[in-house]
């Protein structure tokens, strides 16, 4: 299984609608910035909506990432890199460009995941064991048995969910404990996962060899007096063609954009009445990006636009912005060149 590393940001942070944004204060550090894989090096490209400028190599690793993750905001932002081949995951203060912290973990991470109930503590995931850090010292504080197979972790609320693509499952833990709270069956080979508006986890699940089990899954958190109860929801579709990176959120939390071929929105209500729910066709863009290999998506959380990410092997990879309005269908803003092979984007404001 590829090592992927996932590093989430735990703050909430809420901005003002696109119309009044004061580009006048963005600084050099704040933007767009996306993760390319490269060919011996992975980079970090910067894109700046106030001047529509994309520098491709803002910051350049010394060996090839996996993944990243922007963890604080501003001049104090920092963007964490997992570096498999050596084993060792570095950040970099986005405001100086420099390296800060590189440090050797205790196994081979799948990766890492910052803590929501502490501010100082980082889970890392490896094979078979969750470890618990302490993110200033890397002291393990804990440590809990997992199933192989790890493939994707977000946070909501106090809980962690670790999706298993070899068990298609996922597991609830509860993190002011760290005792395993549930186990959850969802659609075939769960690889990513993001939280709505209401706390509600989504699970992309890439499906079987021959696309059956292809689709979304809906996991729903109540408690029934003192008892956490999850409720799951599966949204089966036909597959065309998906990838990793492949799910992301609008601004408000409130739609969903995944790859399925083109990329698809839908609603996070889509078929709530209905007990036996079905995938959206609604293609987002036009039909002249149905057979695009996108790499990566995310929304950008001030100006709500959509960012897709477009690898052409080894010659420079495409960021498109789209913008996302009420209409059926988004319009493309720009289109910028960037690294080779990207991978994720972020942001920094």
């Amino acid at each position: 299984m590829r090592k992927i590393v996932l590093l989430v940001s735990l703050c909430v942070v809420l901005f003002s609608s696109c119309k009044e944004i004061d580009t006048s204060i963005l600084n050099e550090y704040n933007g767009a910035f996306i993760l390319n894989e490269g060919i011996s090096k992975s980079s970090l490209s910067h894109y700046n909506y106030e001047d529509q400028t994309c520098t491709s190599d803002y910051i350049v690793l010394e060996g090839k990432a996996n993944s990243m993750r922007i963890i604080g905001e501003g001049s104090s932002a920092k963007a964490f890199f997992n570096l498999p081949v050596v084993g060792s995951a570095i950040s970099y203060s986005l405001d100086s460009k420099s390296e800060e912290k590189s440090f050797d973990l205790v196994e081979s991470h799948e990766m890492l995941c910052s803590n929501p109930v502490t501010d100082n503590a980082l889970y890392a995931a490896t094979i078979d064991t969750l470890y618990e850090y302490n993110i200033e010292t890397l002291d393990v504080k804990d440590k809990l048995s997992i199933s192989d197979g790890v493939s994707q972790m977000v946070t909501s609320g106090k809980f962690l969910y670790v999706a298993n693509q070899k068990t298609d499952s996922v597991y609830v833990y509860d993190m002011s404990s760290n005792k395993a709270q549930d186990t959850l069956s969802v659609l075939a080979q769960p690889i990513d996962m993001k939280v709505d508006a209401d706390g509600h986890v989504w699970v992309y699940c890439q499906g079987h060899a021959d696309g059956s089990e292809f689709g979304l899954v809906k996991i729903e958190r109540d408690f029934i007096t003192t008892k956490l109860v999850h409720r799951v929801y599966a949204y089966r579709g036909e597959r065309v063609k998906n990838m990793d990176n492949c799910l992301t959120l609008s601004k408000d939390k409130r739609s969903l954009f995944f790859v399925n071929g083109n990329v698809i929105k839908m609603s996070v209500y889509h078929e709530d009445e209905l007990s036996d729910r079905t995938l959206s066709t609604n293609k987002f863009l036009s039909d002249n990006y149905d057979k695009v290999s996108f790499s990566g998506l995310n929304v950008d959380p001030r100006t709500g636009n959509l960012y897709c990410l477009i690898s052409n092997g080894e010659s420079a990879g495409q960021l498109l912005i789209v913008e996302n309005t009420d209409e059926e269908k988004g319009s493309l803003k720009e289109q910028y060149s960037v690294g080779v092979k990207p991978l994720a984007v972020g942001f920094n404001y």
